[in-house]
């Protein structure tokens, strides 16, 4: 597996999103990825277990031996192996780390899952009868976890923009790219540029 192509490709089948983080490392001349979605993920959980566990000196089959090594370092998280590259998706959208090595075609998921129903309190303004009773926060990449918690398609598209002269505050358009007509997106952003407050 090329790691710098199939990390575009994952991007590009993401369209880009405002939440995707990415890193490549080098583990005895081998180069290892990791991927995840900084709206459903713990940036903690990746820094403290994952990352620590990616650290190890591994000289011989890469793989595998990181594979055993995060079994043994990582006792609270699901841990699995995928081959179909249309899963990672599916794993990306539920909270997973997709770890990629070079030269092989399995790929590490590991469980880093963000807590999101912390803070979430039901909607005050609007009643709900049915479903869900959560609500939106402050807290821009929960309120983008809440919607990718609830939609795993890799169609779910976020387009990031700035508004504000001074606050620069992030606005993010959601759409699902092969339902929505891109004229209307542009329409949107172009509105939303036009906005001029301090």
């Amino acid at each position: 597996m090329n790691i710098e192509k199939t990390l575009e490709n994952i991007k590009k089948d993401l369209n880009n999103s405002c939440d995707i983080s990415s890193r490549i490392i080098k583990i005895n001349n081998k180069k290892v990825a990791y991927i995840f979605l900084e709206s459903v993920a713990s940036d903690d959980k990746i820094s403290d277990f994952l990352v620590k566990s990616l650290n190890k000196n591994i000289k011989t089959n890469l793989f595998e031996n990181l594979l055993a090594e995060l079994s043994n370092t990582i006792y609270n998280s699901k841990l699995k192996t995928i081959e179909k590259y249309e899963d990672i998706f599916f794993y990306l959208a539920s909270g997973f780390t997709c770890i990629l090595v070079e030269n092989s075609k399995k790929i590490i998921t590991v469980e880093t899952k963000a807590n999101l129903d912390r803070g979430i309190d039901e909607s005050k303004s609007e009643a709900i009868i049915r479903g869900p009773k959560d609500a939106f926060t402050e807290n821009y990449m929960s309120n983008i976890g809440q919607i990718r918690k609830r939609i795993k398609d890799n169609n779910l598209s976020f387009l990031e923009i700035n508004i504000g002269r001074r606050t620069k505050t992030k606005v993010s358009i959601s759409y699902i790219k092969d339902i929505v007509k891109y004229e209307k997106i542009n329409q949107i952003k172009n509105e939303l540029k036009k906005l001029d407050v301090d």
